[in-house]
This record gives C-alpha cells, sequence and structure tokens, in this order.
C-alpha cells in the first residue's frame, strides 16, 4: 500500500529563504515613492483650491 504522505525535500525550502521583517517588506521602492509623493501633492493641492469657489466648480470633476 502506497503511502498517504510522500514527503518532499521542496517542502523545507520555505525554512532556507531570508525572512523579512514587517518593515522591510512594506519599505517602498524609488517608483512607488515617486507615485506616493505625487498623489500626495495632488490631494494637497486640491485641498487647498477647494476653498476658492470658482475653482471649486473646475476642479470639481478631478476630487
Amino acid at each position: 500500500m502506497p503511502a498517504l504522505y510522500s514527503y518532499s525535500p521542496i517542502d523545507d525550502v520555505h525554512e532556507l529563504v531570508t525572512r523579512e521583517t514587517l518593515g522591510q517588506r512594506l519599505t517602498p521602492n524609488a517608483t512607488q515613492k515617486t507615485t506616493l509623493i505625487v498623489a500626495g501633492v495632488y490631494v494637497i493641492v486640491i485641498a487647498i483650491l477647494w476653498v476658492a469657489p470658482v475653482v471649486n466648480w473646475i476642479i470639481y470633476p478631478f476630487k
């Protein structure tokens, strides 16, 4: 009768992979940093311009 569970050395590969801390995994790369900066500036500019009534009508579609 064959074994119900066959052991494979590939199952232990996860122990050989270097462990990364949560901080290392969540650190953005250069492209992501640029995207986050652009998005942040976009939000800040819209928030500042939102108080002007005429500009409010112009930038409303971008909200």
